[in-house]
């Protein structure tokens, strides 16, 4: 009787044993790539926001340096992640901004059309390594003629990765948009 009681004890063990490893082959062949690809596709999401806030940013003080009524000096932070730019061009009126996505499975977050979208960036062989998302924030046409800005000639790029503070100061008409030193 001692014998068949160990017996079925062992028999449980080894069907538990059994049971785990299975839950665990399951967990990683199906769900740690789901959840890998889904953080990836994330981290995607975060750096297309973090450039656009920092577009945004940088426009709104443009355009409160313009309609200040007086001479003005703001600082603002900006951050841009890796494979992503903000373009600011003297006389057009908006701040252009564009990351690079791919992680998205060759999966097109979002079809161009005119300026604003994703298109696919390809490499020698033809296979889509990922997508380039390109969008603007508008700024007012009177700042647009009146920046002043760093680089000659223009535009003045912001590439990633980088973070840093960008003054925007208004004298008289003029506004400068430069790094703070």
């Amino acid at each position: 009787m001692a014998m068949v009681t160990l017996n079925q004890k062992g028999q449980v063990s080894i069907e538990f044993i059994l049971i785990v490893t299975i839950a665990l082959i399951y967990v990683n062949a199906v769900v740690w790539p789901t959840v890998e690809s889904s953080s990836q596709a994330a981290i995607d999401v975060k750096a297309v926001s973090d450039t656009k806030v920092s577009a945004m940013k940088l426009a709104n003080a443009i355009n409160e340096a313009e309609t200040s009524s007086g001479n003005m000096k703001k600082t603002v932070n900006v951050f841009i992640p890796k494979d992503a730019k903000i373009t600011i061009t003297k006389n057009v009126n908006t701040i252009s901004h564009e990351t690079m996505v791919s992680y998205m499975n060759n999966f097109n977050p979002m079809e161009k059309i005119g300026n604003i979208g994703c298109d696919p960036v390809l490499d020698p062989s033809g296979n889509t390594i990922g997508f380039l998302c390109i969008s603007s924030v508008e700024i007012l046409t009177t700042a647009s003629n009146n920046l002043l800005l760093p680089t000659n000639p223009n535009p003045f790029e912001i590439k990633g990765p980088r973070f840093g503070q960008i003054e925007v100061e208004k004298t008289d008409t003029t506004i400068s948009v430069d790094w703070k030193t």
